[in-house]
């Protein structure tokens, strides 16, 4: 589950830190150039603990970086580069590109960055993928590129880009639907659909595209995009959104009021991407409930109660 009752509650109260930043978003999309990433990066390029020898972080001190984290980090490292111009964060942004570079492991046709803890709830065993950790990789390539045209980057983004093909049926985050496909964060037997997972890893391809380092990428975009907006109407929960739609809790998976925030922005960005007015709306309007602060803390209670109610389920069967 994501967050614990402090987690809730400082969503709820909207109080920002590192891992939870106020998201805003970021139009330089719009221009036709690649610059900031769509959604509120910068605050990512300053990790508050451990770099590891290779300068990327290690969350919680680990041995093992995680690569969502390292993508995150050389993203902020970007965005923090293009305000400040301070060289640093432009070797920060080169150390999480150089690590993906070292890191990758076969992906079917290409390549990819597996994640190395299990997820009991969700039946995950290591090693697995996620396609928003694929999603963030193709856009920190796209940047890198931009900065070191001569590096391995393009290539490396190529390998990427065909590990977006591989079925979750044989180890990977593809699932086809009757319309479109999804890209699963969370690659379970089971449709699960993380709102946000999605469209980072959609953002990755989009950005792919549009910079020419990957046209063959408009496709998968496209496939994506459709199999998200058949999708959508089931995210919409009574002027809410939907975290994922995962049944796990036996009620429907509601995003935090962070990520409700967070899914605001991120369907006008696919919504103007795509030039589809559903999503624009659908974010705008995500976007307006979660302001109130009342609302805010009222779904953080529904939330944490259904997230205690399901942990005495689990543990009754398990005793």
């Amino acid at each position: 589950m994501k967050g614990g009752f402090g987690y809730l509650l400082r969503a709820g109260l909207g109080i920002p830190d590192y891992w939870h930043p106020r998201i805003e978003l970021q139009t330089d999309f719009q221009s036709g150039k690649i610059g900031r990433y769509p959604m509120t990066m910068d605050l990512k390029g300053d990790y508050p603990g451990t770099l590891n020898e290779e300068g990327v972080p290690v969350p919680g001190g680990n041995a093992r970086p995680a690569p969502v984290e390292v993508t995150l980090y050389g993203l902020g490292s970007h965005d923090r580069f293009l305000a400040t111009r301070d060289e640093r964060y432009r070797q920060q942004l080169f150390c999480s590109a150089r690590w993906l570079e070292k890191h990758c492991v076969p992906l079917g046709q290409g390549a990819g960055w597996a994640n190395q803890y299990d997820i009991a709830v969700w039946g995950l065993k290591a090693p697995w993928f996620s396609a928003i950790v694929h999603g963030f990789a193709l856009s920190l390539l796209v940047r890198a590129h931009q900065l070191d045209s001569a590096g391995p980057w393009s290539e490396l983004a190529k390998q990427a880009w065909r590990g977006f093909r591989v079925p979750v049926e044989q180890g990977g985050y593809y699932r086809k639907l009757d319309q479109g496909v999804i890209y699963e964060e969370y690659p379970r037997p089971e449709l699960d659909c993380v709102f946000n997972g999605m469209c980072h890893a959609l953002i990755g391809l989009w950005e792919a595209w549009q910079s020419g380092l990957l046209k063959d990428a408009e496709q998968d975009f496209h496939d994506g995009f459709r199999g998200l907006r058949r999708l959508l109407p089931e995210f919409k929960h009574d002027g809410w959104s939907l975290y994922s739609l995962n049944r796990c809790l036996g009620s429907p998976f509601l995003a935090s009021p962070f990520y409700h925030r967070v899914n605001g922005v991120l369907a006008q960005a696919i919504g103007i991407m795509a030039d589809d007015d559903e999503f624009r709306n659908c974010g705008q309007r995500w976007m307006s409930t979660s302001r109130p602060i009342v609302r805010r803390l009222r779904m953080s209670l529904r939330i944490g109660l259904d997230r205690y109610r399901y942990a005495r389920t689990q543990h009754a069967i398990n005793s």
